[in-house]
């Protein structure tokens, strides 16, 4: 879903760049504003898949070594030492454009080191998560709520027996 949040981000830069080469670069023209808007969209969509890619990381780590893990060991991801007892909490955003909304999950932050990152996917929710109909609007104020309560807060141990499913398939295969 979020090429669809990349292929905004270019369609708007694409329309901006046109228009201000075009039409001129005045504040009324549009262009400038088009320009940024795709700009943000594309940066934020960056953003969102590299948040994806360490929560990927992140479970292929545990996932691997799981049996050390459930058995009192410990291993290492991104310089911490995570034994079964971290928790780990992960965050809610929302992503939206006129038609289309997206609502997935960020990385894994340790608890309660990464509580402050509740706040970041917050304002980017409440920034960028209202503007798609009809789901922006539906998704956007319980994403927020999520993540002031902290609710996707987990133990390694609770991910590996209950509900990773990147977990279960690297300790799997």
């Amino acid at each position: 879903m979020l090429k669809i949040a990349t292929g905004v981000g270019l369609f708007l830069l694409a329309i901006g760049l046109f228009t201000g080469f075009t039409e001129g670069w005045a504040l009324e023209n549009a262009a400038p504003q088009l320009v940024a808007l795709g700009s943000i969209y594309l940066a934020l969509s960056f953003y969102l898949m590299t948040q994806l890619w360490d929560a990927e990381g992140f479970l292929e780590i545990i996932g691997k070594n799981k049996n050390a893990l459930l058995s009192g060991g410990k291993t290492k991801y991104a310089g911490r030492e995570i034994t079964k007892e971290t928790e780990v909490v992960r965050y809610t955003w929302v992503l939206s454009f006129i038609i289309f909304s997206i609502r997935d999950q960020s990385a894994y932050y340790f608890f309660p080191k990464g509580y402050a990152m509740g706040y970041v996917f917050s304002l980017i929710t409440f920034i960028f998560g209202w503007w798609g109909l009809p789901f922006g609007l539906i998704w956007t104020i319980p994403a927020i709520i999520k993540n002031f309560k902290a609710e996707d807060k987990a133990t390694v141990e609770m991910l590996l027996k209950y509900g990773a499913p990147g977990a279960q398939a690297a300790a799997n295969g």
